[in-house]
């Protein structure tokens, strides 16, 4: 929804506004679903402001700090140290104007430091999460972020040695080895499973077994009782026949 994305584009104090008088426009165009989206959201904090402006500004630079985390990644999984070391080195480059450009912004607004610090840390979460990627780069973020996860192995790797490269491979290898451990765990659930459903199989199968066979020792005692009756019967006749 690009009428969405434009309410990150106002400043703080003119989102509510902008934000309010789409809702009730959506909601007059039959899209209800839309509107109560819309009508969620929430003003953007002066950092957050400073995220998405910096975005729109200077979206060469958002773009190519998200081209860089997929660099890092590969790098790092594949082993290849040096370019490991160029891609975090141009990364953190990066990461240092793009905070330059949040501080430039929030000192036309009177921000404090601290907005910038904030501002920082939400882009280089972003940038590191696959989900928050296209908000960053359309200059929509929604949302204060901190790195983590993603983040937290760019910190990790940061200090990585210049003669690393045996240490990255063994890396490598371990995820290598992690992933056929994985899928061998997923084969032999897959096999259990599949056994399992064989055994239930065999035990429906069984219990209509069970099920016919009670079915026919009970017509068979009801047979044997008739004929012990008849037996009976015919004997009492014979009785009254002779005497």
């Amino acid at each position: 929804m690009n009428e969405l994305d434009d309410l990150y584009a106002l400043p703080p104090s003119e989102f509510t506004a902008a934000r309010n008088a789409l809702a009730v426009r959506l909601q007059k165009d039959g899209r209800g679903d839309d509107a109560a989206t819309v009508k969620s959201l929430r003003k953007p904090t002066l950092a957050l402001w400073a995220v998405n402006q910096t975005a729109r500004r200077h979206p060469d630079e958002v773009r190519r700090l998200v081209e860089l985390g997929d660099e890092v990644r590969t790098a790092q999984i594949e082993g290849r140290a040096g370019d490991f070391r160029a891609a975090m080195k141009e990364r953190s480059a990066l990461l240092s104007r793009l905070l330059e450009h949040t501080r430039e912004l929030l000192g036309e607004v009177g921000g404090a430091a601290s907005h910038a610090e904030r501002a920082g840390r939400t882009i280089e979460a972003a940038a590191a999460d696959e989900s928050e990627r296209d908000a960053l780069v359309a200059g929509a973020v929604r949302q204060e972020l901190e790195p983590g996860g993603f983040g937290d192995v760019f910190e990790v790797l940061g200090d990585v040695p210049e003669d690393s490269d045996a240490g990255l491979t063994r890396r490598a290898e371990e995820a290598e080895a992690a992933r056929e451990q994985a899928r061998a765990l997923a084969e032999h659930a897959h096999a259990a499973r599949r056994d399992a459903s064989a055994r239930e199989r065999e035990a429906k199968e069984a219990e209509v077994q069970a099920a016919a066979a009670r079915r026919a020792a009970e017509r068979a005692a009801a047979k044997a009782e008739k004929a012990e009756a008849d037996a009976e019967a015919a004997a009492r006749r014979a009785e009254d026949l002779l005497g």
